[in-house]
């Protein structure tokens, strides 16, 4: 990556492991990936044990990822076979209210909250069962920050090549003679990116400014 970076940003000194540009790289990365729904970062957690009666439980980040993007929660049913059943997320805060004044039994909608101390998933009604790695999370994820090494989490090398572009065109882009340069880079990023994703990306959504 290193070395097509180098070549694209006409710089023979560039070093993608120097703070600031890992910085660079991760910003780009990260938006990248909130751009789209990629599956290198669809993850599915099943860690979560229910206590009988206990409403909330923390939110799942293991593995050293975090959800940002939750797509579906299933919970076992200990009274149907243990098949797992899809929980829709509560509509609005009345219907809320009015299932926490329900009886426990298998519950009827989740709710994401912070209890100031840390992040939850919410049950209504309470559970009425414990049971071990009973709630399956799906969604996606944000990517693993980028230390020293030089891969990334994307699974289609044709976004690693996108990503290169970014940077160049970033690096060229503070250099006055070499604008133009960025810019026919930075746009061919944008049209791949927005084949890859199946829809237009606009150039809004992936311009980024150098942090200070």
């Amino acid at each position: 990556m290193q070395v097509h970076i180098r070549e694209l940003a006409q710089s023979s000194n560039f070093d993608l492991t120097a703070t600031k540009q890992l910085n660079r790289l991760n910003r780009h990365v990260m938006n990248i990936c909130h751009l789209h729904k990629w599956p290198d970062f669809r993850r599915v957690d099943e860690t979560i044990d229910t206590v009988a009666d206990q409403e909330a439980y923390t939110y799942p980040a293991t593995a050293g990822f975090i959800f940002t993007d939750i797509t579906k929660i299933e919970m076992k049913d200990p009274e149907d076979n243990l098949y797992w059943k899809s929980i829709p997320m509560v509509r609005t805060e009345l219907n809320w209210s009015r299932l926490g004044r329900e009886a426990g039994g298998f519950p009827d909608a989740y709710l994401l909250q912070d209890n100031a101390t840390v992040k939850q998933i919410a049950f209504r009604r309470n559970p009425d069962f414990a049971g071990t790695n009973n709630v399956r999370v799906t969604g996606y994820v944000e990517p693993t920050v980028i230390t020293s090494t030089d891969s990334t989490q994307f699974r289609e090398t044709a976004l690693d090549y996108i990503l290169v572009e970014l940077v160049a065109a970033d690096i060229l882009d503070q250099r006055v003679a070499l604008k133009a340069r960025a810019k026919t880079l930075f746009e061919g990023a944008r049209l791949k990116l927005s084949k890859l994703a199946g829809r237009e990306i606009k150039p809004a959504e992936i311009m980024i400014e150098e942090a200070a």
